[in-house]
């Protein structure tokens, strides 16, 4: 037991190492007509190897996309008002090939 619980304790820590990361303004952003929002911000760090766009995805079709439309608005805003934000992003590129999925945001 105690090898599993070590062996899944390590299995999160090495996943959570290649999550991107990114703290500044919101450089860019943009909305498909597909559902899709990508975003960048002016300082990353770590992102994820599939991440080859230092950008990162939300999908707003979603089945459950009440999260991913507030994290978007709350991007605009801070897009709109020059505020710093920070992005952790999962690690992954499952909703875009090349783009991050994102986590959480931090609005400072």
């Amino acid at each position: 037991m105690k090898k599993l619980c070590l062996a899944l304790l390590l299995a999160t820590a090495a996943s959570s190492s290649f999550a991107g990361q990114a703290t500044g303004r919101v450089v860019h952003y943009l909305i498909g007509n597909n559902g899709m929002f990508f975003f960048r911000v002016d300082g990353t760090s770590g992102l994820a190897g599939c991440n080859t766009m230092s950008e990162f995805a939300l999908n707003l079709n979603a089945e459950k996309s009440a999260p991913a439309k507030a994290i978007m608005a709350s991007v605009l805003a801070a897009y709109i008002e020059g505020k710093p934000i920070m992005v952790q992003g999962t690690g992954a590129c499952d909703i875009w090939y090349d783009r991050e999925t994102v986590a959480h945001i931090f609005v400072n």
